[in-house]
């Protein structure tokens, strides 16, 4: 039976954006749209939502961090992780709100199911799947690996679609492709033991879901490089892919670039540079721009470029407080 956890505080915060040369213009572009965001402006980290005339909080419960919203399309429904420790991924469960923070429940337990942990939880575009990246015991080698889960829209019979052995990670669904998918993954063949070194060879790719083996079908590999790639999201036209491609390997979250993709593989375009940690890019439903958290020594603001990478504003933050995860909706 689901936990059920009924919040209906809210608060209303009003926070000034900020912009740089040429930026877009906030208070006219998102008119009509909200960013359903992770921050620790309150203390704990908890789920709020922005609107140009406003920040108001969503979960109250001061014991618990709440991170990563994420809205059902055409629903009045949003997920996120809950947890003691704020990205504990060993300890977090996946949660149901509706959109105004109330009526919480409890979708997913991974100790149910001997997960060791899981994340990047995103909806199908139609809002009857959930899938979700989650830790588990590899049978075909004998060590934990991270594989992608599909479940219903109530977080229940969730269905490991990814083949044993190689590792798995930041799944989304496309939004043109029916049960399309992107994500990233080690390299077809890679079987070694995890180290630091192997972990810096997670690709972005595509695939399909086939229902009737629950298993991906036609994967292709879109990124040939060096780099930490990750979370990746797609245009909703489908002709696009952006993530995350940190140049530092050795420190991941000081240099993060955003990068750009053809879904068929060709021009992976740098869309900024800028010796920041630029993390979760996120497409705006038009396609025409990029929200994403940016920062510099583990402090995070929210920001947004065009899809060329041009027309970088800030749209929230502060110098001692995080603003993480964007999901933006209509």
């Amino acid at each position: 039976m689901r936990a059920i956890l009924f919040l209906f505080a809210s608060i209303a915060i009003g926070l000034c954006s900020c912009s740089g040369e040429n930026p877009i213009p906030v208070e006219t572009y998102f008119q009509g749209k909200s960013i359903f965001l992770t921050s620790d402006i309150d203390g704990k980290h908890q789920i709020f939502r922005w609107t140009p005339d406003s920040l108001i909080r969503l979960t109250f419960e001061p014991d618990y961090n709440f991170w990563w919203p994420r809205c059902q399309p055409n629903g009045d429904r949003m997920i996120c992780f809950r947890g003691p420790l704020m990205n504990g991924l060993s300890t977090s469960t996946l949660w149901r709100f509706k959109k105004d923070g109330s009526q919480g429940e409890l979708l997913i337990d991974p100790t149910t199911y001997g997960w060791f942990g899981m994340t990047s939880a995103n909806y199908s575009p139609d809002g009857r799947w959930i899938i979700l990246a989650a830790e588990i015991m590899d049978s075909l080698v004998g060590d934990e690996r991270w594989h992608l889960f599909v479940c219903d829209s109530l977080g229940d019979n969730p269905k490991r679609i990814t083949p044993w052995g190689r590792m798995f990670y930041d799944p989304s669904f496309s939004q043109s492709t029916p049960l399309g998918i992107v994500y990233t993954a080690w390299p077809e063949g890679t079987l070694e033991p995890f180290t630091y070194n192997i972990r810096w060879s997670l690709e972005v790719h595509t695939a399909k879901i086939d229902t009737g083996i629950w298993q991906i079908v036609d994967e292709v590999r879109l990124t040939d490089d060096d780099a930490l790639n990750s979370m990746p999201m797609q245009t909703s036209n489908g002709q696009r892919i952006v993530f995350s491609f940190a140049e530092d390997q050795i420190n991941p979250s000081i240099k993060t670039n955003i990068h750009s993709i053809w879904t068929n593989g060709t021009e992976n375009s740098q869309l900024l540079r800028d010796g920041r940690a630029n993390y979760y890019p996120f497409w705006t439903p038009d396609d025409q721009n990029i929200v994403f958290q940016r920062g510099e020594f583990n402090v995070y603001s929210l920001y947004a470029i065009r899809s060329n990478g041009g027309g970088l504003v800030r749209i929230l933050g502060n110098d001692a407080n995080n603003f993480m995860h964007p999901f933006v909706e209509n």
